[in-house]
């Protein structure tokens, strides 16, 4: 769950048919305009002794994989501790810097690493930029970062390079917005989220994909959204019966039966991969690219929302993530930050490396309080 990630959907097909119902486009809240602090969302801070998770994730204390001193966050996900974000925060900025997907675990297989660094950020070993710790609802903000993606070879028992999983730059534009969410399968949090801070990061080249992020203040990120522009599904060649269209990241299939010349917004449903049944119906929403202001406001078919896919579960339990890499055998003892630098650049400070977490949870300042 994660920027530039074509991530997994289980495989399905969709129908899309056109009815005359109307979709609510996305709106900014009432406080559109204003200032908000970001960090207060960002981090579990209702979690004063670090005893649970929310929806799978743990927002830790954690120290920089890489020596520079950073102040860092690590963000476990999956009640797991093989898959998990480290973030740099700054005075102005909330930063990514890895993203680790290790589900071999010592195995190795299907595992990668992703190194983050924005073009002119903050610190010494800048990741790429989140979000700002202040930001303006409803305002874009452009950043510009590197990403060197690693994967697992079996056959030499080390990471590798992968060029076409990295990029040499890249332009994201991210912005927040006040949203309202439901939970379809049950909130079983006990705290009756229903207001959360809604990161729009919007990095694909052409606008095709957008993703979303929900923060609830004291709680961390809620929930996630994939979203891809409905009149720009590739055409899948492979397909069981012709007229559909690929999503993607390949995983699903779509068949767009008719398009409206009023505008009006197309129902989407999910159907049987096999035989094209109809299933359950997808939303879709009006949004607009920043790469593609020509188009204004298109439709948007979401393809993945975990808030509707199962109920937000808060559990008892800290899970803490290693930077360890044990199935990188070829070098023993190896973690994410032997990782070599392609297109991302080692810490511009001495290196102090170590791999021990400290043990007090960041708290928001009161300063950092959100003015609204």
């Amino acid at each position: 769950m994660t920027r530039v990630a074509a991530v997994g959907v289980a495989s399905a097909v969709l129908t899309l048919v056109v009815v005359r119902c109307a979709v609510a486009e996305p709106r900014p809240g009432l406080a559109s305009g204003r200032t908000v602090e970001t960090l207060p969302y960002f981090l579990q801070g209702d979690d004063r002794r670090q005893e649970w998770t929310l929806g799978g994730m743990d927002t830790l204390p954690g120290t920089d994989p890489e020596g520079a001193g950073a102040h860092t966050v690590v963000q476990t996900k999956f009640h797991s501790p093989h898959f998990y974000e480290v973030f740099h925060l700054t005075p102005n900025e909330i930063q990514i810097r890895f993203e680790v997907f290790r589900p071999g675990g010592a195995s190795g297989v299907g595992n990668w690493v992703r190194r983050f660094e924005e073009i002119g950020g903050e610190g010494d070993a800048p990741g790429s930029v989140w979000m700002r710790r202040r930001m303006v609802v409803g305002q874009r903000v452009v950043t510009r970062c590197r990403i060197d993606r690693f994967v697992f070879d079996p056959a030499s028992r080390s990471y590798a390079h992968d060029p076409a999983g990295s990029v040499k730059e890249l332009t994201i534009y991210v912005s927040v917005h006040h949203a309202r969410v439901s939970w379809p399968k049950g909130d079983k949090s006990g705290f009756g989220i229903r207001r959360v801070l809604r990161l729009a990061s919007d990095w694909h080249p052409t606008g095709q994909v957008i993703e979303t992020y929900d923060y609830a203040r004291g709680k961390g990120m809620v929930s996630w959204r994939w979203l891809e522009r409905v009149a720009t599904l590739p055409p899948a060649l492979d397909a069981p019966r012709p007229g559909l269209y690929r999503c993607m990241d390949g995983a699903e299939l779509v068949e767009v039966v008719a398009t409206d010349q009023r505008g009006g917004a197309p129902a989407v449903y999910r159907c049987d991969p096999k035989t094209g049944a109809r299933g359950e119906p997808l939303e879709v929403v009006r949004m607009e690219s920043a790469f593609r202001k020509d188009l204004g406001k298109t439709w948007y078919v979401v393809l993945r929302d975990l808030s509707k896919e199962a109920p937000l579960v808060r559990k008892q339990e800290r899970v803490e993530a290693s930077y360890a890499l044990p199935e990188w055998t070829a070098r023993p003892g190896a973690t994410i930050a032997d990782l070599p630098y392609v297109y991302t650049s080692p810490p511009r400070a001495p290196a102090r490396r170590t791999d021990v977490a400290p043990s007090a949870r960041v708290i928001p300042h009161k300063a950092d309080a959100p003015d609204f």
